[in-house]
C-alpha cells in the first residue's frame, strides 16, 4: 500500500501523545503480529478448573490490527507521534450548535494547512503540520455557540418516580405475579424507601484518539472502540459510501467500560480527512473525555416491600426510572437521522439494559416492577454493568433492611426467601459467609467497624456474593472500606487469573461507585472534567480483597462485569450495621451518615 503521511487532528489543548493508542504502521505488513514462541506460563487452578489447551495458539494469529505485547517493550510498534496535529472546538454546554467561525482567521496562523467549518454538522476543525500552533489557530478560529437554553432540564423533575406512580404512567412492566392484599391476619412489617443513583463517568486512563485514512475508493480507520461493527455503519452513513468500502482496525482503548462503543474521534478524524484529502489523526484530551462522551444515567427508585413474622417476603412493590442505556448512544450522537431511528426504537421496544439487574431473585406472593426509561437531550449510555450496579443496589438495601426488621441474620434471610432454581446463587451466598467469617448483625451493633453482605445474578448466567468490612472514621467524617471477600461463580473458568483480574477491577468500581463518584451539571454544562473534580477511587483507599473462583462444570459465563452488582450494597449494608443509618443515594454522602 503507497502510504500517504497522516495528519493529526486532536482535541488536546496541550501537546500530549498516546503511546499505547496512538500507533500508526508504515507499510500493511507491520499489521501481522509475531507473537513470541514460549511455554504456556503454569497458572493457579485453585477454585477453577483451567482448560489446557490456549484458545488462540501462539503465532496462529492472522490479519490482527494490533501489535504483540512483546513488541510493545521492544521497540517493536511503530506511532503516529511524529504526525501534524489537528484540532476540532468544542461546544461550551451539552447541546450547543455551532452559528459561526472565523475560518480565514484560523488560515492565517502560519503552519495550519486547512480549517473546516461546517455549521451544519456542527463541526469546526484545524489541520496543521506543527501542534504548537494550535492553541494560536483556534484562538484564531473564534466559534461562535449558540447560547445555553433557559431552564435546562431538572434531572429532579426528570427522575420524579412518585409523579410516574400518581399517574400510573410507567411504560414498562417487567414483574406482575399475585394481586390483591397479604392476609390481614399475619403480622406484617412494611418498609418503603426512595433510592437514587448519580450519572458517572467511564473515566478511562486514556482519552480516545483515532486515524483517518480517507481515499477515493477506500476509507481505513485505526480507534479503539468496543464495536468496529457500529463505527463502520456510522463512517459509510457520514461519508455516502458502501460498509464494504470501510475498513476499521481496532486498537487498544486504554479503558472502555461501556464508553467506547461509539467513537466520535473517528467520525470526526474521518470528516477532515475526506475534507483536506490526507491521513488525520484525533486525539481527545482529558477535560474532552468528559464533556463530550455519554454518561451513566441517574436512577431513581420507589420500593414498597412486607415480610411476614416468619421471615418470608409477601409482597415486593417497585417502579423506578432511568433513561435509554443499550440504545443511548444512537440518540447520543446528535444527527437527525440518529434521532429519528432513536425514536423509533423506544415505540416499538423496552430498553433492556435499564432494566437489567431489576428482576430480582427472591420470592414473593404479590409482585411487580414497573419501570420508565425517559430518552432526553442529555447522551446517555452504556456504563459497565449498565443497569444492574443501580438496580441490584436497590435490591439488596431493601433485603437487608427487611431482614433487620423481623430480627434475622442478612444471609439467613436471603436463603430463606430465594425463588426456587437459584442453587448456585445459594452457594455463593454460604461460601462468602464462610470466607469472611461473617459474624451477623448482631455482634456488629455499636461498633465503628462492620460487615455487610449482597448478593446477585448478572445476566442470569454468573452469580456472586460479596461481604464488604468497613470503617467509619467519625473525627474524619470518611468511610473506609478495609476488605472485600468476593465468590463468584461463572461457570467453568478458563483463565483464573485473568477472571480474578477482572473481579478485582468490579470491586475497586464497586468500591467507586458507592464512596466516590458523581457527575453533576451546571445547567447543561458538565462540572466535572478532571480527576481533580472527578473522583475515584485511589491506590491508599483500595480494600484488601479476597476472591474465590467456584469450580463448575456449567459453561462459561461473563465475568468483566458480574461482580460489581454485589460491591456497592455491601458496602451500604456495612455502613447501616456500623452507623445505624440507611444509605438511600449513591455515592455515600457524609451528611448521610454521619448525623
Amino acid at each position: 500500500m503507497n502510504f500517504r503521511r497522516p495528519m493529526v487532528a486532536s482535541y488536546a489543548r496541550t501537546v500530549r501523545t498516546l503511546p499505547t493508542q496512538s500507533w500508526f504502521p508504515k507499510s500493511r505488513s507491520c499489521w501481522t503480529p509475531v507473537w513470541p514462541k514460549y511455554p504456556p506460563r503454569p497458572r493457579s487452578t485453585t477454585g477453577a478448573k483451567l482448560l489446557r489447551r490456549p484458545l488462540v495458539p501462539p503465532g496462529r494469529i492472522r490479519n490482527s490490527k494490533q501489535s504483540s505485547p512483546d513488541a510493545l517493550h521492544t521497540a517493536g510498534t511503530s506511532y503516529a507521534k511524529k504526525c501534524s496535529l489537528a484540532r476540532s472546538a468544542h461546544p461550551p454546554h451539552l447541546g450547543a450548535r455551532l452559528l459561526a467561525a472565523d475560518r480565514n482567521g484560523a488560515l492565517s496562523v502560519t503552519g495550519v494547512i486547512d480549517v473546516v467549518v461546517d455549521t451544519e454538522a456542527n463541526f469546526a476543525g484545524i489541520v496543521a503540520r506543527d501542534p504548537f500552533v494550535l492553541d494560536a489557530s483556534l484562538e484564531k478560529l473564534a466559534p461562535r455557540w449558540s447560547a445555553e437554553k433557559d431552564g435546562a432540564e431538572d434531572l429532579q423533575d426528570f427522575m420524579n418516580s412518585v409523579h410516574l406512580q400518581q399517574t400510573e404512567s410507567f411504560e414498562h412492566e417487567l414483574v406482575e405475579e399475585g394481586s390483591g392484599n397479604t392476609s390481614s391476619e399475619e403480622e406484617i412489617r412494611t418498609i418503603s424507601a426512595e433510592f437514587r443513583t448519580s450519572m458517572a463517568a467511564h473515566a478511562a486512563m486514556e482519552p480516545r484518539a483515532a486515524v483517518a485514512d480517507v481515499g477515493p475508493d477506500k476509507a481505513e480507520i485505526w480507534c479503539g472502540t468496543q464495536d468496529p461493527y457500529f463505527v463502520r455503519a456510522r463512517i459509510a452513513a457520514l461519508l455516502g459510501r458502501r460498509r464494504a468500502d470501510i475498513v476499521i482496525h481496532p486498537q487498544r482503548m486504554g479503558g472502555a467500560f461501556g464508553g467506547r462503543v461509539a467513537c466520535g474521534a473517528a467520525e470526526q478524524a474521518t470528516r477532515l480527512s475526506a475534507m483536506v484529502g490526507r491521513p488525520v489523526r484525533v486525539q481527545w484530551d482529558r477535560e474532552a473525555e468528559f464533556r463530550n462522551s455519554y454518561m451513566q444515567p441517574p436512577f431513581a427508585h420507589r420500593v414498597s416491600a412486607e415480610v411476614n413474622a416468619a421471615g418470608t417476603l409477601t409482597r415486593w412493590m417497585q417502579d423506578f426510572v432511568s433513561a435509554p442505556i443499550t440504545t443511548g448512544p444512537v440518540s447520543a450522537l446528535g444527527d437527525g437521522m440518529s434521532q429519528f431511528i432513536a425514536a423509533g426504537i423506544d415505540w416499538f421496544s423496552a430498553d433492556t439494559g435499564t432494566a437489567r439487574g431489576a428482576e430480582h431473585p427472591y420470592s414473593a406472593a404479590i409482585q411487580r416492577i414497573r419501570y420508565s426509561d425517559i430518552r432526553t437531550d442529555l447522551p446517555f449510555g452504556p456504563w459497565r454493568g449498565l443497569g444492574a450496579g443501580p438496580n441490584t443496589f436497590v435490591t439488596e438495601s431493601v433485603m437487608d433492611e427487611l431482614a433487620e426488621a423481623v430480627d434475622m441474620d442478612p444471609v439467613a434471610f436471603r436463603l430463606h426467601n430465594l425463588a426456587s432454581g437459584h442453587d448456585r446463587l445459594a452457594h455463593v451466598l454460604k461460601r462468602v459467609a464462610k470466607l469472611s467469617g461473617w459474624a451477623g448483625r448482631a455482634s456488629q451493633e455499636a461498633s465503628t467497624g462492620a460487615q455487610g453482605v449482597a448478593c446477585g445474578i448478572y445476566k442470569g448466567m454468573t452469580y456472586v456474593a460479596a461481604v464488604a468490612q468497613i470503617e467509619a472514621l467519625h473525627a474524619q467524617r470518611e468511610i473506609r472500606v478495609r476488605k472485600v471477600w468476593c465468590v463468584q461463580d461463572c461457570g467453568c473458568v478458563v483463565n483464573p487469573d485473568q477472571v480474578r483480574a477482572m473481579i478485582m477491577g468490579n470491586i475497586v468500581w464497586g468500591c467507586g461507585m458507592a464512596l466516590k463518584e458523581e457527575l453533576t451539571l451546571d445547567g447543561t454544562s458538565v462540572r466535572q472534567d478532571n480527576f481533580d473534580t472527578y473522583e475515584i477511587m485511589r491506590n491508599d483507599a483500595c480494600p484488601d480483597v479476597e476472591i474465590e473462583l467456584v469450580p463448575s462444570e456449567e459453561p462459561p459465563a461473563g465475568a468483566g462485569e458480574a461482580a460489581l452488582v454485589s460491591i456497592a450494597p455491601a458496602i451500604t449494608n456495612a455502613v447501616h450495621a456500623a452507623t445505624g443509618n440507611r444509605i438511600r443515594r449513591l455515592p455515600i454522602r457524609s451528611e448521610d451518615v454521619f448525623i
